[in-house]
């Protein structure tokens, strides 16, 4: 119900009773205002609350993949530090023979890399190699 203002001006329990229609109508449009009013209000309020909740959603999100980074970053730094650990052990572990071994497949192939244009001249040209690899 709406509280009567003017009840000492009128002294009337309804203002509205014996009012001339232009009094009628701007009644009804304060009021009309008044009611589209608090429904803007209203979904202000909503789209202001489930903008909230959005932007908490985008923080919460935004906090775990940091974490989920820094954990990967952490990782990837304990792992490299374990690759490199193993390699170092693996060196410092190496057999004499198989380590020379390496070597010797390692100068072959290199002598071979370095005679291959020689030996392909060769061959176009039916002669045998003038220096075979080691």
């Amino acid at each position: 119900m709406i509280r009567i203002f003017g009840r000492h001006l009128h002294f009337s329990d309804n203002p509205w009773a014996g009012a001339p229609a232009w009094a009628i109508e701007l009644g009804l449009i304060g009021l009309h205002i008044l009611s589209t009013l608090e429904k803007d209000d209203m979904a202000t309020k909503e789209t202001l609350d489930a903008l909230t909740a959005s932007v908490k959603a985008n923080t919460d999100a935004t906090a775990a993949a940091k974490q989920a980074l820094e954990g990967y970053a952490k990782s990837n730094a304990d792992l490299t530090a374990q690759l490199k650990a193993a390699v170092a052990a693996s060196d410092a572990a190496d057999d004499a023979d198989v380590k020379a071994a390496v070597d010797a497949i390692t100068a072959n192939n290199a002598a071979l890399t370095a005679a291959a244009p020689s030996v392909a001249q060769a061959v176009v040209a039916g002669t045998p190699a003038a220096t075979p690899p080691a």
